[in-house]
């Protein structure tokens, strides 16, 4: 079907896909100490081109990092540069990231270009003119502005910002997704991702990273958009959908009615009773949450839908960072646990989850037997309405069921101080500290004092 904006998104039943299962990861009894977000976290082998793991490739589906597992905490990152590094003379990568603060990326970036690679960077004007002009994008950017001369307009490299929304009238760029036009021999690769380009998406933060390749409606849309940013002027129709078969594409800015916001319209077609086949739990159906924030109208609006479904029986588990007041008190009765950490006992949260995902297992949009994930870069906060944003909703039994899997994996083993975390962050405002000060840019947080 042909690409369309402002549509509502699984208007009509969806192609199964199918993806090979990851296993899901053993959690570490003990964490390991890990450096703050404005820490370095570099891993020790020299970042040159020639480190890409042998024979690498690309795959369709899902990875998940654990930043409290060595082994797992750079999953995601090691992918992302796994795929820069392959991408040979003559192709093109398109980065978009709110934030930019990984030296390994700087160097892989650097190299890609100067073998013959197109690269094109887009980040978070504010974020941006927090580094010095030797930071990690002023670097990047001169290093990307050099060498062009003799190359056509669209293989010329450079790396921008957006000083609000790149496509928006207000808001961030917040968006996080990657596109490389051939690369470990895959053509068209789309990564849609909660990371951005930073050391904390590895050491201090749980996130998601969705490949989806060898799909031209998917490049086509990723790449028309992309240059919309690059322009950093409003467009009139910000909210764009796509349908590629299993796959719903969507971006926002979307500012206006909360009852438009992707997630409620997507929770507002559940029934909790009726699944049927493999989906859902003796015929109720399953939704798992994993997200950041709840703030704002968006946040409130989605806890008031996933209360009254939790009421109406859905079966629902939810992993979550903070929750504005309203938040915590309408979804006061669904199972839940806080996945915060103080990893060195100084009294500020430095490990957190960042992943914003939603699945459903059961009755949804007319289907009794139906698997639906929700992912991308969105915390569900007003901030979201106004800014770059965007993922996938996915109509996939696996993918379903990995999502689900480790959602499920964090509901059991949150950090063992989570819980008790609650109590000693209400202590140290009450002494007048803000024990979110190290994280609160990253998770998103602006002024929110979040209700514990």
């Amino acid at each position: 079907m042909a690409a369309t904006q402002g549509a509502s998104l699984a208007a009509a039943p969806k192609p199964t896909l199918t993806l090979t299962p990851t296993p899901t990861p053993t959690p570490t009894p003990t964490p390991t100490p890990t450096p703050t977000p404005t820490e370095t976290a570099t891993p020790t082998p020299a970042p040159t081109e020639e480190t890409a793991d042998p024979g690498w490739q690309p795959r369709s589906g899902v990875r998940f990092n654990e930043p409290r597992d060595p082994a797992l905490s750079h999953k995601i990152n090691r992918y992302i540069r796994n795929a820069i590094q392959s991408t040979p003379k003559g192709e093109k990568i398109r980065l978009v990231t709110w934030n930019y603060s990984n030296e390994l990326f700087v160097r892989d970036i650097i190299a890609a270009h100067k073998r013959g690679v197109s690269v094109r960077l887009i980040m978070a004007n504010g974020l941006a003119e927090d580094q010095s002009r030797q930071g990690y994008f002023g670097r990047t950017r001169d290093a990307l502005a050099q060498g062009n001369q003799k190359r056509s307009n669209g293989m010329k490299s450079w790396a921008r910002t957006c000083r609000n929304s790149c496509r928006g009238q207000e808001g961030i760029q917040h968006g996080k997704w990657f596109m490389f036009s051939k690369t470990g021999g895959k053509e068209k690769v789309v990564m849609s991702t909660s990371a951005n380009l930073t050391d904390a998406a590895a050491a201090n933060q749980w996130n998601d990273l969705l490949t989806v390749m060898e799909r031209p409606i998917t490049w086509k849309k990723y790449n028309s958009v992309f240059k919309q940013m690059a322009r950093d002027q409003p467009v009139k129709r910000p909210y764009s959908t796509f349908d590629d078969g299993a796959y719903d594409g969507w971006f926002l800015p979307r500012p206006g009615k909360i009852s438009n916001y992707n997630v409620v319209e997507m929770l507002d077609k559940v029934k909790c009773r009726g699944a049927r086949g493999d989906a859902g739990k003796n015929g109720r159906t399953q939704i798992r949450v994993s997200q950041s924030v709840f703030n704002g109208k968006p946040g409130s609006a989605v806890a008031q839908r996933l209360k009254s479904l939790h009421e109406r029986g859905c079966e629902i588990k939810m992993v979550f960072g903070v929750l504005n007041n309203l938040a915590r008190e309408r979804m006061k009765k669904i199972p839940k646990k806080t996945i915060l950490e103080d990893t060195d006992g100084d009294g500020f949260v430095d490990r957190y989850i960042h992943m914003k995902a939603l699945t459903i297992s059961g009755h949804y949009d007319g289907r009794r037997s139906a698997h639906v994930v929700y992912q991308g870069s969105s915390n569900w906060s007003g901030m979201s309405t106004l800014s770059d944003e965007q993922g996938f909703i996915v109509h996939s039994q696996k993918l379903e069921e990995k999502y689900r899997r480790f959602i499920n994996y964090l509901f059991r083993n949150p950090p063992p101080q989570g819980q008790d975390l609650v109590k000693y962050i209400e202590l140290r405002r009450a002494a007048g500290h803000d024990p979110f000060a190290l994280v609160r840019e990253e998770m998103g947080m602006g002024n929110m004092q979040p209700a514990l």
